[in-house]
């Protein structure tokens, strides 16, 4: 698994979620230790081997690079 983002906001891991299970890729949200303190967050991992078209897909919607 690689880390395709890491991000603070569950709206908008929700959003990328979305794009990503709208192509078929398969993702997993990770939440990072201590989000009551904002010292956290959530990474977006993908499979090794879809991480390349997973970035491909974010760049795509016209999101600024993540991780």
């Amino acid at each position: 698994m690689k880390t395709l983002a890491s991000i603070y906001s569950v709206t908008e891991a929700d959003m990328i979620g979305m794009r990503l299970r709208a192509r078929g890729i398969p993702f997993f949200a990770r939440d990072l230790p201590f989000p009551a303190l904002s010292i956290g967050g959530i990474d977006i991992q993908v499979n090794d081997e879809d991480y390349e078209r997973a970035k491909a897909v974010l760049a795509d919607d016209g999101e600024p690079p993540y991780a």
